[in-house]
């Protein structure tokens, strides 16, 4: 029997050899047929393909092995092989599609359906390697390499990799579904970092174009601390960016706290070595400092950190009994793996007992603690006001631990080293 098979706008023509009963009814149906098979997606593109089918059928069903080519919706189709099913205005492929990607063609496990005048892709993967990749202005690569799941949805390569990330020198595992127009990949990431010294889940998306990466977004909470050297992150977010091919910028947000002595919050840009460890920290911050019982409160300023050392620089406010009006310091924090030194230069309004200083330089450090230095004051001696001037060691509760003349009268300076502990009540030095 010769003629043509029909489903909806598809078409079948051919010899046919058919078999039918003694009461007429087909038995079975046997044929190589050229074959058109085509149908519009919702999106208004076509699935055309033209090819040849072997026919294997009986009253109920009939289903073909389809051998073709043509194209799905903006993607060419070199090969399609596998079965095709024929009911009542509708066929079904089922098989193998091999799918043009410039001069290669990529082998896809893939159904298309003719339902009437429409045509829809229930699935189109691919399961195997891959690797996506860009290039940054200096030479870091960000990538993910590992099995690809990859899926046709109205014409546009869906996929999923599943694998091993670099950011950089960071290392990730994890999945990114990847989204391809033209030469643009983009890559939305949901990766675990290892080897980095602290766990956290980077989310975000990479854009590759032509072997470029042009955007980096990632961000992630830190789950737990993050510790280098004296430096302990908490409560931190690591945010990874770059834009169009930029150095990668690192910054860390959150709470640091060095020992029990620091107790800051602020942004870090952050630095990772080869192996993808974190080395180094910098930036601005503002908190409070315990420098033993001193305190220092207010504190804002910058902050350079590595596994062996951690420096702060900035300026900060301490309120004690003999400074009414507050001191204002500016200087540097050192911490060197819990070894602490400190080293704060300052000024303020000096009070003790009656004596009272309008603005003494302060200096306060590790070695010496509080010390008000060549400060000038006016002292009744047999009721007439001398000029003196002293250093005096501070105590954290108030008051004074010595005090050591440094100018004045040479004749007073005796009378006064008697006369003034009992007003200050601490020793005073000629």
């Amino acid at each position: 029997m010769q003629g043509n098979v029909k489903v909806g706008p598809s078409t079948a023509s051919g010899i046919v050899d058919v078999v039918f009963d003694k009461a007429g009814a087909l038995v079975s149906a046997h044929a190589d047929l050229a074959a058109h098979l085509v149908g519009t997606q919702a999106g208004g593109k076509k699935i055309d393909l033209q090819g040849t089918v072997k026919l294997d059928g009986n009253k109920t069903e009939t289903t073909v092995s389809f051998t073709g080519s043509g194209v799905l919706g903006d993607l060419v189709i070199n090969e399609a092989n596998g079965s095709l099913t024929l009911a009542a205005n509708k066929a079904t492929f089922v098989g193998l599609i091999d799918v043009a990607d410039g001069p290669n063609s990529v082998r896809f496990n893939g159904s298309i359906v003719w339902d009437g005048i429409t045509a829809y892709t229930p699935f189109l993967m691919l399961e195997g390697a891959g690797e996506f990749s860009g290039t940054l202005q200096d030479g870091q690569q960000i990538s993910v390499s590992g099995s690809v799941s990859t899926t046709v949805v109205g014409g546009q390569l869906s996929a999923v990799v599943t694998g091993t990330f670099k950011v950089g020198t960071l290392k990730a595992t994890g999945s990114a579904t990847v989204e391809t127009n033209g030469a643009t990949t983009t890559l939305n990431v949901d990766a675990s970092l290892v080897d980095a010294g602290f766990a956290a889940q980077l989310q975000g998306v990479v854009v590759i174009t032509d072997g470029r990466a042009e955007t980096v977004s990632l961000d992630a909470q830190v789950n737990g601390a993050v510790n280098l050297g004296d430096v302990t992150l908490t409560g931190a977010n690591l945010h990874i960016g770059s834009s169009y091919g930029s150095p990668i910028d690192l910054t860390f947000a959150g709470g640091l706290k060095i020992g029990n002595r620091a107790d800051l919050s602020g942004s870090l840009a952050a630095s990772f070595g080869p192996n993808g460890s974190l080395i180094s920290l910098n930036g601005q911050l503002s908190g409070s400092l315990s420098l033993d019982s001193w305190g220092l409160v207010n504190f804002d300023g910058t902050i350079i950190a590595s596994p062996e050392q951690v420096t702060l620089s900035g300026s900060g406010a301490v309120s004690l009994i003999n400074f009414p009006l507050g001191i204002t310091f500016k200087g540097s924090f050192t911490s060197s793996l819990t070894n602490p030194s400190w080293s704060l230069n300052g000024s303020g309004k000096l009070r003790i007992a009656s004596i009272q200083i309008a603005s003494a330089r302060l200096n306060l450090s590790q070695a010496v603690g509080m010390k008000a230095t060549r400060a000038g004051f006016y002292f009744s001696i047999l009721g007439i006001p001398v000029y003196f001037e002293a250093d005096f060691y501070m105590n954290p509760g108030g008051g004074c631990s010595k005090v050591n003349l440094t100018g004045g009268s040479f004749l007073a300076r005796p009378i006064l080293a008697l006369v003034l502990p009992g007003v200050i009540g601490c020793p005073v030095n000629i």
